[in-house]
């Protein structure tokens, strides 16, 4: 968590929509937030799971909905950047001390613009909806943003939730596994609609890798420690790392074994073969960081990796593994 400074800065930005704005907001997407990958990678992360879902996971396998692809994952990335934007609105002040190179504190963007760049992202997820405001995504979206804007201000928490790193992991990491609650909408909604508890489990477990990259990004070696604070910090290097990994074994055993039991074949088995071996090294590079703790390995990149062999399963799957 970034310590808060003593004096609050003081709010500048550009008027919306003017070319000084839109400067701004093309150097914030290229520092906190690049169409490639981020945009790509969870537009695509989406289309995969909706199509996973609709030919593999339901009860009777249906014809994927173009239009709800493209809409739910154009949603999908906008409700991450929405919250990216959050993030720097929310850390804008402490940035001025911790982070001066952010584009709200030095670019033309300011406070001013961010706010007025969250109301532009608002808008378009509210018109993408709009060709499902009869069906159970209308749901799925009004849970997402609600949490979104719960998290925008700390749950009304600031003061508690701020000083401790695993109270913000316990409160804001949920709205990742609700944006999968926003993809289920799609078909129905969770723990409601008869046949739609393979799809939750698989997501659940697929978002759970998420959660382990969100801890891993946080993990540093004793040596590399500063003011700020990490995981390996607060838990140690063996919970901390150790955590990671159980996250990413309980990752690849629920999205493997649904998927197997979706198509009844062994053949998932071999698909699922690359993230374990991602998951075996992920487990030795830990056991030597917990052995000497002095510098942590790129558990980030690790995660990373697993989560690219996870898709990779995911596509086989799709084109190799349904007759």
């Amino acid at each position: 968590m970034q310590e808060s400074p003593s004096a609050a800065a003081p709010e500048t930005g550009a008027k919306v929509f003017t070319p000084e704005w839109l400067r701004g907001v093309r150097e914030f997407n290229r520092q906190m937030f690049p169409v490639f990958p981020n945009g790509a990678v969870l537009f695509a992360q989406f289309a995969l799971n909706y199509v996973l879902v609709a030919r593999v996971l339901l009860p009777e396998p249906q014809a994927p909905e173009w239009q709800a692809l493209v809409f739910g994952g154009l949603s999908s990335v906008l409700f991450t950047y929405l919250l990216r934007v959050f993030d720097e609105i929310k850390d804008y002040h402490s940035d001025h001390v911790n982070f001066p190179d952010r584009p709200l504190v030095r670019g033309p963007l300011g406070l001013r613009g961010a706010r007025h760049l969250w109301g532009a992202v608002v808008v378009l997820l509210v018109l993408l909806q709009l060709p499902f405001v009869t069906r159970p995504v209308l749901v799925g979206f009004l849970i997402v943003v609600a949490y979104s804007f719960l998290s925008f201000k700390w749950f009304f928490m600031e003061d508690e939730i701020r000083s401790s790193l695993p109270k913000a992991l316990l409160t804001h990491n949920p709205i990742v596994y609700l944006y999968q609650l926003y993809l289920l909408s799609f078909f129905g909604l969770p723990f409601l609609t008869v046949g739609l508890l393979p799809a939750t489990l698989f997501v659940i477990g697929d978002t759970m890798a998420w959660t382990g990259w969100e801890i891993a990004r946080k993990i540093r070696g004793t040596e590399e420690e500063t003011a700020y604070t990490t995981y390996s910090k607060i838990w140690g290097p063996t919970a901390a790392t150790l955590l990671v990994v159980l996250l990413l074994a309980g990752s690849w055993a629920v999205t493997m074994t649904t998927v197997r039991a979706a198509l009844r074949s062994n053949l998932v088995l071999l698909f699922w073969i690359p993230p374990a071996l991602v998951l075996a090294f992920t487990l030795f590079k830990a056991l030597g960081y917990i052995r000497d703790p002095r510098k942590a390995p790129p558990f980030r990149t690790l995660v990373e990796s697993f989560k690219i062999a996870t898709f990779a399963a995911v596509t086989l799957t799709l084109t190799l593994g349904i007759e």
